[in-house]
């Protein structure tokens, strides 16, 4: 038997990514289920609740075998979601009433598919690599929400559509396969349609943004697509069929009106792969979508690959608090200008080669065991070596915020006991206050990501989201915090209640007067003004 690293930090399985969702007009949280369990969505919980977690040990695994876990949420809401089927290969697991899932003996290898699927939410699929030096993996499904559910009769002429997407489905079209053998439906058939914007957040996209040729891709959009009949077989086009769809651009890209690359995504690779073009046009709705036709349905994205002259290749190095090169961390980098993500492991000496997309901006950052690194921006036309190296620290915590188009610009704020680090005094991890607003961002999306390596003094730290500028609102938009604190994620959404208030007051972390974090406490509560040290 090979026993699995013992994480020396705070890891609950029932609380691993406690799921903050909206509450009540006074500023009560909301969860499922019975009274007294945090962060099922649902019945309210009062302000000041504690989110602390406490400590577990992960089973032993046989060898050359590992361990992924985490929770299953809701990517809008931020609810857990219970009953999904999680499975890497063979192992499958159901995620339980708090979201939480784990998958033990998955075999070593650098590319492990994990795939999540449950009836109302698009099917997601995430790559982690397990080996000896990372043999227990957090993956956290954050599953969209279908956007339109419609049953019809197989026989006849079909559209689905939700906003610009939409699906055309000619008569006689759907078949299941059963030994090889393509058949009719059993009765009435049931689509799903969803659209993809990862504007604001990459991670919704299934996969790690890798095509079938080795290179990493952007997105302008993408739907997903299913159809299961009254027997729950899973339906496709059958031989020499076809169905038009159209995708909506990305709100966070520039519409093109040239042939743009078409891919879909496989479930068993974990690749995209290049399947035809789609077209730009003018729908109805005067909305910019891409139309193509397709001869099966997938997950649809509008791409474009990384080639040689539009790549580019990040250099870095990281290590423990120690000084210790941080072998087999995953670095991981997300476009700040474009929709995609990346990733690579470092090597044995702490070093690393990330490719991202050439003259462009990029974030970049380290997870091991879960704990994340400070995050820095590399612009890519002005020379690809990062100048210090990443450190993932044995007190970590790390704030990412983002939003929608609207408002144009929401503020980060962390105001401790003797300082206030936001968009004017942006902090230090090299000095006091040794927390620092790694990203800020004034022009829609975000993110912005914080920094917090240690306390300076006992007292409350408090982490609060400010609308700076522009139209609609904190709740209106799709505005989410995640807090990484030692490995365990947290994610909240703004409660209801706003009203006029410009301030979402999200967390706090208590400390005391040995700098022991003793308390982490959700707020959920609404201000008026600023904050204010």
């Amino acid at each position: 038997m090979e026993l699995l690293r013992r994480f020396s930090f705070t890891l609950l399985l029932m609380t691993l990514t406690t799921l903050v969702a909206c509450g009540s007009g006074d500023g009560d949280l909301s969860r499922e289920g019975e009274e007294g369990d945090f962060g099922r969505g649902g019945s309210s919980v009062g302000n000041g609740v504690s989110i602390l977690p406490s400590e577990v040990t992960l089973p032993d695994t046989d060898l050359g075998k590992g361990v992924i876990y985490g929770k299953v949420y809701n990517s809008s809401t931020g609810t857990a979601v219970e009953g999904a089927v999680v499975s890497a290969g063979s192992i499958t697991a159901t995620s339980d009433v708090n979201g939480t899932y784990m998958l033990v003996n998955v075999p070593y290898a650098d590319r492990v598919i994990v795939n999540t699927s449950i009836s109302g939410f698009s099917e997601q699929s995430k790559i982690v690599s397990l080996s000896t030096l990372q043999n227990a993996v957090i993956v956290d499904p954050s599953l969209l929400a279908q956007g339109v559910s419609k049953t019809f009769d197989p026989s006849t002429d079909e559209v689905i559509s939700v906003f610009t997407a939409s699906v055309s489905i000619a008569a006689d079209s759907l078949v299941y396969l059963d030994g090889g053998v393509e058949h009719a439906p059993v009765g009435m058939v049931t689509a799903s349609l969803t659209n993809i914007d990862a504007s604001s957040d990459p991670y919704v996209m299934s996969g790690d943004y890798l095509s079938s040729t080795g290179n990493f891709l952007e997105s302008f959009g993408a739907i997903s697509v299913s159809f299961i009949d009254e027997s729950g077989h899973k339906l496709n086009l059958k031989t020499g069929a076809t169905s038009d769809i159209t995708i909506p651009f990305a709100s966070s890209t520039t519409p093109l009106d040239i042939p743009i690359p078409l891919y879909s995504y496989s479930s068993s690779t974990g690749l995209w792969m290049e399947e035809g073009t789609a077209n730009g046009y003018e729908s109805n709705q005067l909305q910019t979508a891409y139309r193509a036709t397709v001869d099966h349905f997938s997950t649809w994205n509008v791409g474009e690959e990384f080639s040689n002259a539009t790549e580019a290749i990040v250099i870095g190095c990281v290590f423990d608090e120690q000084g210790a090169p941080l072998n087999g961390a995953v670095v991981r980098a997300r476009g700040n200008d474009y929709i995609g993500a990346s990733t690579a492991i470092v090597d044995e000496s702490g070093n690393f080669y990330i490719k991202t997309k050439a003259n462009s901006k990029v974030l970049i950052n380290v997870s091991d065991q879960g704990r994340i690194s400070n995050t820095v921006v590399v612009d890519t036309g002005n020379g690809n070596t990062i100048p210090e190296c990443l450190s993932v620290k044995d007190f970590s915590i790390s704030v990412t915020l983002t939003w929608g188009e609207n408002p144009a610009d929401l503020d980060t704020h962390m105001v401790g006991p003797d300082y206030h680090i936001y968009y004017v005094d942006k902090g230090s991890l090299f000095g006091f206050p040794f927390a620092a607003l790694d990203v800020d961002d004034t022009s829609s999306y975000g993110p912005e990501v914080l920094t917090m390596l240690k306390p300076t003094t006992n007292g409350d730290y408090v982490y609060s989201v400010y609308h700076f500028a522009g139209t609609s609102s904190i709740t209106e938009s799709p505005t989410k915090v995640e807090l990484n604190f030692n490995g365990n994620t947290f994610v909240f959404s703004p409660p209801e209640g706003q009203g006029v208030n410009k301030t979402w007051n999200v967390f706090k972390i208590v400390v005391d007067s040995d700098l022991n974090v003793t308390d982490l406490r959700s707020l959920q509560s609404w201000t008026l003004s600023s904050p204010t040290l």
